[in-house]
C-alpha cells in the first residue's frame, strides 16, 4: 500500500512539474528550448527589433542621444564579453572532465584510457603512484585555473563599432624545474570558501593537460592552517590545480541508530570515524544537525528534502553516503543485498514506533544474517534476521545481548520464528504502537528508507 502510495506521489509529483515548466515557458516570452523552430524565430526577431532605433529617432535632446549610444555600445560590448567567457569557461570545463571519459572513437588518437581497479583487494592495480584516483578522492571547493597572461590593449572605439584586437595571451612561463632564480616556483595561496567543511587537510592536486589526469608531483612546500582554513603550496609552473579529501574519509561507522520522536518523526545518528552527524526526519524533510559548524552554517537547521540534503552535504564535503566503489576503499561487512534492502524498507515502515540500532554481533554473524538491536519502550532486545531458499525472510529474537561473551544463533526459549522482521516486531508491540506504524505516512516511509539505503548502515558499520 505504501509502494503504491510512493510510486503515485513521485508521478503526480513529476507531472505537475512538467506542467509547470511548460507554462514557465510558454508564458515569460521566451521560447521553448525543445523547439528549434521557436528558438530560431526568437533570435530572428530580437536581431531585427529596432526598439533602439526608435528611442534614438525619438530623442531631441542631444544628450539623450548621446546617452542612448553610449548605453548601445555598451549593451554590444557586454554581449561580446559573456559570449567570450561563457565559450572559453565550457572549453575549460570540458578539457576538466575528459579525463572521466573513456572514448571509442576511432577518429581520436590518443583515446583516454579507463582507470583499472581490483575488485577483489580494493586497491587500484597498475597505476602510477602520482596519478590521483578519482574515485578515492574528491575535490573541494572546484576547480582553480592558475596561469599568467599579457595584459591586452584596450579596444578602440570608433563610429558605431569596436576594434578589438587578439584576446588573452598566455605569458610563457618554463614548465620545468628552474634553474636559475629569474624562475622561481610559484607561490599560490587560497583560503577555502565558507561553505566548505574539511575533515582532513585537504591534498592539493595539479591537472596534467597531456595526459589528462591529476597528479600528486609537482607540488612542493604544503602548509595548512587550519584556523583560517587556508592552505599554501608552491607550482614549478603555472597551471590549474584542485583541493582533494578522501572521498570515504568518515566511514566506515562506528555505530548508528535511528530512534523515533514521535508519529511520522525520528532521529537518525551516525558515528562517523571522525564526526558524528544527526539527521532530523520529519514527513518527507529532513535538517542536519552536526558539532562541527564551519562550512554548514548554510545547512544547519534548514529543513529540505532527503535528495537536496544529500546534494547539499556532498557540495561541501561531508559525505556519509555510499556507492558502487565504496566497498573498494572500506571495509565492510558483507551482506546478502536482498536481505538488507528488505530490512531497511521494514525498519522504515516501524520507525515511529520502534528504534533500531547497531549491534556489534552483526560482524560475526555471517553473510546471509543480519543482527540489530530494537528498542520500544523499555524493551531492549536483539533480532536476527536470515534468508532462506525459498526467498522468504524469516526472524527471531535472540538469546545473547551485546554483552555476551561469543555469538550464539539460540533464540530465546518459547518465541516464534516469523516470516518477516515486522511481523515479529508487532509481537512484541502494544495496541497503540501497532496503530503509529499502521498511520505512517508514505512520504515519511519513503525519506526513512532512501536514506538508510544510501548510507546502508547494516553494512558500513
Amino acid at each position: 500500500k505504501n509502494s503504491s502510495a510512493i510510486t503515485k506521489w513521485k508521478t503526480a509529483s513529476m507531472s505537475t512539474f512538467c506542467v509547470q515548466w511548460e507554462r514557465y515557458m510558454r508564458c515569460d516570452g521566451y521560447p521553448d528550448p525543445k523547439d528549434q523552430r521557436a528558438v530560431n524565430t526568437f533570435i530572428s526577431l530580437w536581431r531585427d527589433d529596432l526598439e533602439s532605433n526608435v528611442l534614438l529617432q525619438e530623442a531631441k535632446d542631444p544628450k539623450e542621444v548621446l546617452k542612448y549610444q553610449e548605453a548601445l555600445m555598451e549593451m554590444q560590448e557586454l554581449f561580446h564579453s559573456k559570449h567570450l567567457f561563457i565559450a572559453e569557461k565550457i572549453l575549460k570545463v570540458q578539457t576538466a572532465a575528459s579525463f572521466m571519459l573513456n572514448s571509442e572513437d576511432p577518429r581520436m588518437k590518443k583515446p583516454v584510457q579507463p582507470l583499472m581497479f581490483s575488485c577483489s583487494q580494493g586497491t587500484c592495480e597498475k597505476m602510477d603512484p602520482d596519478v590521483v584516483d578519482v574515485m578515492q578522492y574528491t575535490s573541494v571547493g572546484g576547480v582553480f585555473y592558475c596561469d599568467l597572461f599579457h595584459l591586452p590593449p584596450r579596444p578602440i572605439r570608433r563610429k558605431g563599432y569596436t576594434i578589438l584586437q587578439d584576446g588573452l595571451r598566455v605569458f610563457p612561463y618554463p614548465t620545468g624545474k628552474p634553474s636559475n632564480e629569474a624562475c622561481p616556483p610559484v607561490g599560490v595561496s587560497v583560503t577555502l570558501p565558507d561553505w566548505i567543511t574539511n575533515v582532513e587537510p585537504p591534498l592539493v592536486a595539479r591537472w596534467d593537460a597531456g595526459d589528462k589526469q591529476w597528479r600528486w608531483d609537482g607540488i612542493t612546500d604544503v602548509s595548512y592552517e587550519k584556523a583560517e582554513a587556508k592552505i599554501s603550496f608552491k607550482m614549478e609552473t603555472f597551471q590549474t590545480f584542485a583541493l582533494m579529501q578522501k572521498t570515504y574519509a568518515n566511514l566506515p561507522f562506528q555505530g548508528w541508530e535511528l530512534r523515533p520522536l514521535g508519529q511520522d518523526s525520528v532521529l537518525f545518528t551516525i558515528k562517523g570515524a571522525i564526526f558524528d552527524i544527526t539527521i532530523t526526519i520529519k514527513n518527507d524533510q529532513c535538517m542536519l544537525q552536526l558539532e562541527q559548524q564551519r562550512g554548514l552554517s548554510h545547512l544547519m537547521g534548514k529543513w529540505m528534502s532527503g535528495h537536496a540534503l544529500q546534494k547539499a552535504m556532498l557540495k561541501a564535503g561531508v559525505n556519509i553516503f555510499v556507492n558502487e566503489h565504496t566497498h573498494k576503499y572500506v571495509s565492510f561487512c558483507r551482506k546478502e543485498s536482498l536481505t538488507e534492502q528488505v530490512v531497511y524498507k521494514q525498519m522504515a515502515l516501524f520507525a515511529s514506533a520502534c528504534a533500531f540500532s547497531w549491534s556489534k554481533w552483526n560482524a560475526k554473524c555471517g553473510e546471509e544474517h543480519l543482527v540489530l538491536q530494537v528498542f520500544w519502550i523499555l524493551l531492549q532486545t536483539s533480532f536476527y534476521c536470515e534468508q532462506n531458499t525459498n526467498y522468504f525472510f524469516e526472524s527471531q529474537k535472540l538469546k545473547i545481548t551485546e554483552n555476551s561473551e561469543a555469538f550464539s544463533p539460540d533464540h530465546v526459549p518459547g518465541s516464534l520464528v516469523h516470516n518477516t522482521f515486522i511481523h515479529m516486531l508487532e509481537d512484541n508491540m502494544s495496541p497503540d504502537g501497532i496503530d503509529m506504524t499502521r498511520h505512517s505516512n508514505y512520504c515519511f516511509v519513503d525519506t526513512v528508507q532512501n536514506l538508510l539505503c544510501a548510507t546502508r548502515p547494516l553494512v558500513f558499520s
